[in-house]
Formats: structure tokens, C-alpha cells, sequence
């Protein structure tokens, strides 16, 4: 019988606990490398963890954030948004 080594990803040690810390920091990193930042804000329309995600990238690299999103997303995630610098715009949901 052969060994093997086993990895696996932790994602609940993420910041936010959520495999979308990673994209979140993947993105900010593609497009401040890529010169899509300068001088400018990022817009996210998002309901999840994406937003919370970037929130935190954008207030660690002092990035304007503006999170565009449903008022039927919970307070809390609002709330954890506004707590990380996002400016949160909420659009009525009555569909």
C-alpha cells in the first residue's frame, strides 16, 4: 500500500468564513493590477458574500466601495457592509 499526501482548503478560516474571501481579494488584485482602480471606486451589486468580501479588501487597500443591493438582504449583511466603509445603496425588492 502506497501513502499519498492529503491537502484541502480551510475556507471557514477565511476572514468572513466564506470561499468568497478569495475571489473577492482575486478581483481586487486583477484590477488594481491591471490600472482599473486608479483614482476610482468599485461598484458591486451583490446580495452575499462577494460584497462583504470585497467590503473588507477595499477597506484594507483605502478603496471607495459603493454595494448595490436588494433591501430584502438581511440587516446584519448591511450593516457588516456599512461597518467595513462600504457606502450601501439599497433598491426596493417587491417583485
Amino acid at each position: 500500500m502506497e501513502h499519498a499526501q492529503v491537502f484541502g482548503k480551510l475556507e471557514w478560516r477565511n476572514p468572513f468564513g466564506s470561499v468568497k474571501d478569495r475571489v473577492a481579494f482575486s478581483m481586487f488584485d486583477a484590477a488594481k493590477r491591471e490600472g482599473k482602480l486608479e483614482g476610482g471606486k468599485l461598484v458591486e451589486v451583490s446580495s452575499g458574500n462577494t460584497a462583504l468580501g470585497l467590503a473588507m479588501v477595499c477597506n484594507l487597500n483605502n478603496t471607495e466601495m459603493h454595494a448595490v443591493m436588494s433591501n430584502k438582504v438581511p440587516a446584519e449583511k448591511r450593516d457588516a457592509l456599512r461597518m467595513f466603509g462600504a457606502h450601501v445603496t439599497e433598491l426596493e425588492d417587491e417583485l
